[in-house]
This record gives C-alpha cells, sequence and structure tokens, in this order.
C-alpha cells in the first residue's frame, strides 16, 4: 500500500483529500502543518509522496519542502504543492516540488495527479 501525507490546515479539507485517498486504495497520515508533518514523517519512513498546502501555521509548505530535500530519508520523497495563490508566486518561495495544485481543485484532479506524480496509472473515473 503506498502511503501519502496530507499536510493541510483546514480540517474539512484534510479529511475530504484523505477520505478520497484512502478510498483510492491509499494509506494516508494526516498532518496540520509542516512540523506536524515532519513528526509524521520521521514515524513513517516508508511515506511515498508529501501533498501539503503552502500557506499554513507553525511551518508552511515551503519550510517543510526545504526541511525535507535535506532529510537522508525524505530528500527525494516526491512533493505536490497545493494553495489558492497563483504557482508563480509560491514558486517564488519554494521551488523543489514536483507539482501543484491550484485551490479550488476537483477531486479527480487530485486523484489523477497523484498518479501522475507517483508514476502509476490514473484511476478510471467513473
Amino acid at each position: 500500500m503506498i502511503t501519502v501525507v496530507v499536510v493541510e490546515d483546514e480540517v474539512v479539507v484534510a479529511e475530504v483529500l484523505a477520505a478520497v485517498l484512502s478510498d483510492e486504495g491509499y494509506d494516508v497520515i494526516t498532518a496540520s502543518h509542516g512540523q506536524d508533518a515532519l513528526d509524521r514523517l520521521a514515524e513513517h519512513p516508508h511515506a511515498k509522496l508529501v501533498l501539503s498546502d503552502f500557506r499554513m501555521p507553525v511551518m508552511n509548505g515551503a519550510g517543510l519542502l526545504s526541511a525535507m530535500r535535506v532529510c537522508p530519508i525524505h530528500g527525494c520523497t516526491p512533493f505536490i504543492m497545493m494553495s489558492s495563490m497563483p504557482e508563480h508566486e509560491v514558486r517564488r518561495q519554494s521551488k523543489s516540488y514536483e507539482a501543484f495544485l491550484r485551490k479550488p481543485f476537483a477531486l479527480a484532479d487530485v486523484l489523477a495527479l497523484v498518479a501522475r506524480v507517483l508514476g502509476i496509472p490514473p484511476p478510471a473515473i467513473h
């Protein structure tokens, strides 16, 4: 089973993402901010993908990504950045993510992007 870490400070958004990804067979771990995510990643070194909001309290998505990129275990873990901000504004502060997801998003787009970043076939949308 593929483990995905969802980092989102809006509880409803985190719950919806976790539910949709779980329904597709992913093992989902949630965190409410970047530092929380680093703690969860330390507990789950097998995580294969991080899907993170950009703006969060304590540690934002850019801070999380920077900390991950210097980590021996998660330095190469794929990272999808999410934000309601335009991507060019996010790219000014954070450059090494694999994909960008603009909020609001369609759940089918989330699933397709996760599959693409992981290099697996996209789910069949009914």
